[in-house]
């Protein structure tokens, strides 16, 4: 694996949606300035569907998202719904029949949270697959990438609409982005975080056997996240000139 730093990233933290302030790294919601309790288990279900907004978040995803390590059943999520339903109002939380649920508010990532703290924002664009075989890696790929930013501190991840271009948006600060292509021996997955004006603030490519699509992208999110949070690690918003250039191949365990 060959990855790329060249800038240092700013920190960053908050989205608004209709009364609501949400403060991810502090995991605090305001509604109107005022605080909003909520559990640790509908805070994480809330976190992801204002990070998906608009798209439908499938329930398998929020089951493996707000319990990684527990197998339980969807009646668990529809209890966290509920308790949601009541705190927030009606019409915040969408359920589309068969698939999951979407929130039902625009929502806006924003340059400071209510404690007037900056944040980094990083917008999750499309994953390209280069063969018809690819779709379904592209898919858990893009899955796996927002499940391990969004336990990253300072980050406020938002994904990009569907037919959005890369064009600068109001508190936009990255967008990460990639490829999955055909390989010899399987997969070569391309990923980039592009800054603004476009310039490539970090890129890392990945081969992977092909054996199972879920494990394969579980592995690559996983590096990707230890990149940026070492990326993170001590940055002050003032420091925002680029850095020297570092190439680095460490091993991806179980996708040489």
């Amino acid at each position: 694996m060959q990855v790329f730093e060249a800038a240092p990233l700013c920190p960053c933290r908050a989205y608004r949606f209709g009364p609501f302030d949400l403060d991810v790294v502090r995991r605090l919601l305001w509604r109107r300035g005022r605080r909003v309790r909520l559990t640790p288990k509908a805070f994480a279900i809330l976190q992801l569907l204002v990070a998906r907004w608009p798209d439908v978040v499938e329930r398998n995803e929020l089951l493996r998202t707000v319990w990684p390590d527990t197998s339980v059943s969807e009646s668990c999520l529809m209890v966290q719904i509920a308790y949601l339903r009541r705190v927030l109002g009606a019409g915040v939380i969408l359920t589309w029949p068969g698939q999951g649920y979407q929130l039902g508010l625009p929502v806006c990532a924003e340059a400071t949270g209510p404690g007037g703290h900056g944040h980094l924002l990083i917008v999750l664009g499309p994953i390209h697959a280069h063969a018809e075989a690819g779709a379904a890696l592209a898919l858990a790929l893009r899955d796996a990438l927002t499940a391990q930013l969004l336990t990253l501190p300072g980050i406020v991840l938002q994904h990009a609409r569907r037919g959005e271009g890369s064009g600068r948006r109001r508190g936009q600060r990255y967008r990460l982005q990639g490829s999955v292509f055909r390989s010899r021996s399987g997969w070569r997955i391309w990923l980039s975080l592009l800054g603004r004006g476009g310039r490539v603030a970090w890129s890392g490519s990945f081969d992977g056997q092909e054996d199972s699509v879920v494990l394969l992208a579980d592995r690559v999110a996983a590096v990707v996240r230890e990149r940026l949070a070492h990326g993170l690690a001590g940055l002050r918003p003032e420091r925002l000139a680029a850095a020297a250039s570092i190439t680095s191949s460490p091993a991806l365990p179980g996708c040489q």
